[in-house]
């Protein structure tokens, strides 16, 4: 079966690839640099399959051949890295993973080695990547995905040839997001809510649904007492807000400090007249009553709180901070001072 169609937004970023690496048989480092949810991860992963591709058509990769049909069952033998983007690696896997791509190709002509969120990994395992990019194996590639390049060690960035992806225009993203989920027909408040990123829109609508005022509602109880407060901030870091029942997904603690840290975004901008954002019913009095200086606190306890997601910090104990910090807050809604609830 062939590839999907990639994402408009990564054609020029594709084009650049596949002149330079697919085509010209290039061996080395590659960094792929996109902010979350433009799908960097998803690229960098079919880049490394259009390299182990065996057909050698001028769109790769193929999905067709042995190589590709291998790399798809995750059992491609030249291919080495995590199995899929949010799983966790440090200096033991590392280790192994470089020892393998330095063994000859077993399928495909060269072998190639995906690390996804390499800022994650520790000094001695960054140590243990630098020392191959400074001698690479033959034959072999290292394919980076990163959300910013910052984040990674100076040495490991000048070995590697940069490329980022770019934010898509809004009809572009609109587009996709039908293809991509033709039943949703709320793609324009995931889009919002994702500020943008057509993947984490896509990701919001399938894990959130038409539960989105139940996402407000629980995060409205912040702005009750302390004890209510604290149960909300459990319900949040665990998911459990969101379960209603075993068909129900849960939702992320890291995903909803985002969506909440988009909608005091939202209420900051209109109380500014910058945008008129919606605020979903259940939270948009309790945040136009905060004054400006508690609404940018809690914007940036939330963002805090999901950059938190994945570093081993108590996230439970941060969402109790936050909402420890609405606990008690006043609820009237000062007139001349609306703005718009979805």
């Amino acid at each position: 079966m062939n590839e999907e169609p990639a994402p408009p937004w990564w054609a020029e970023t594709w084009e650049r690839l596949e002149t330079r690496w697919i085509r010209a048989r290039r061996t080395g480092t590659v960094l792929v640099e996109a902010s979350e949810g433009l799908g960097g991860d998803e690229l960098t992963r079919r880049l490394c399959v259009a390299l182990l591709c065996l057909d050698g058509a001028p769109e790769s990769p193929c999905g067709c051949c042995h190589a590709c049909h291998l790399a798809g069952a995750g059992t491609h033998p030249d291919l080495h890295g995590p199995t899929e983007a949010g799983e966790r690696y440090g200096i033991d896997e590392l280790r192994a993973w470089l020892a393998d791509l330095a063994c000859r190709p077993v399928v495909s002509s060269r072998t190639v080695l995906w690390l996804p969120a390499p800022d994650r990994l520790g000094l001695a395992a960054a140590s243990a990547l630098l020392k191959t990019l400074e001698e690479p194996p033959e034959d072999a590639v290292v394919v980076l995905s990163a959300r910013n390049a910052r984040t990674l060690p100076p040495t490991i960035v000048s070995r590697a040839e940069r490329h980022r992806l770019p934010y898509p225009e809004r009809a572009s993203a609109l587009a996709w997001l039908e293809r991509a989920r033709p039943s949703d027909e709320a793609h324009e408040v995931w889009l919002n809510l994702a500020e943008g990123a057509p993947f984490l829109a896509l990701r919001y609508g399938a894990l959130v649904g038409t539960r989105l005022e139940l996402l407000a509602a629980t995060v409205a109880r912040f702005f009750g007492p302390p004890a209510e407060a604290l149960r909300a901030a459990q319900a949040l870091q665990t998911g459990a807000w969101s379960a209603g029942g075993k068909e129900s997904p849960t939702f992320p603690g890291s995903e909803a400090a985002r969506v909440v840290a988009r909608w005091v975004r939202s209420a900051l901008a209109a109380r500014h007249g910058v945008e008129s954002l919606a605020v979903p019913a259940p939270l948009a009095a309790p945040l136009q009553a905060l004054p400006t200086r508690r609404l940018v606190d809690l914007h940036d306890r939330a963002r805090l709180l999901a950059r938190l997601s994945g570093t081993g910090a108590n996230e439970l104990l941060a969402w109790e901070a936050l909402a420890l910090s609405c606990a008690g807050a006043p609820r009237s809604t000062p007139a001349g001072n609306r703005f718009r609830a979805a």
